[in-house]
């Protein structure tokens, strides 16, 4: 008797995995999961961009008279004072406050990987506050997309 019934039983419970894995399908809208899927491959596709890991930033400041341009192929990196911003720390501001305090120009910034070159302070300071932002919310979406898979 008890050899006939675990079939059953067993039969039963695979019913009951099967009945609640199609009723919970339709809760989670396919159009949601393909725009997360998305998403994850764009944080994917820019975090392989990063050179550093550990620094979203880095400024190049001296005289802007003698300034050509950040450095390249013909132009070696040892012309120029560099500093890595990292972002999220104290760093960042303490870094341009000592800056301003030499008088020294921020001249050129280099965000992952692509050259901008700075004649306007505005412009450079929302430029590195936009990198942070952006960041912050590569951040908390690659939070929220590992609940979502849990």
């Amino acid at each position: 008797m008890s050899l006939s019934e675990d079939p059953i039983v067993l039969s039963s419970s695979s019913d009951c995995y099967s009945d609640t894995s199609t009723s919970s399908a339709p809760t989670v809208d396919p159009v949601v999961i393909n725009k997360l899927k998305k998403l994850k491959d764009e944080v994917d596709r820019l975090k392989a961009e990063e050179s550093d890991t550990d620094s979203d930033v880095t400024l190049y400041f001296g005289d802007e008279d003698n300034f050509k341009g950040p450095p390249s192929r013909k132009r070696k990196s040892s012309d120029y004072t560099c500093t890595h911003v990292q972002q999220g720390t104290q760093t960042k501001i303490s870094t341009l406050q000592s800056l301003r305090r030499q008088n020294k120009q921020i001249l050129a910034l280099k965000v992952k990987n692509r050259y901008l070159t700075i004649r306007n302070n505005k412009l450079k300071y929302k430029i590195v506050e936009k990198v942070s932002a952006l960041k912050k919310k590569m951040d908390q979406f690659e939070e929220d997309l590992h609940h979502f898979h849990q």
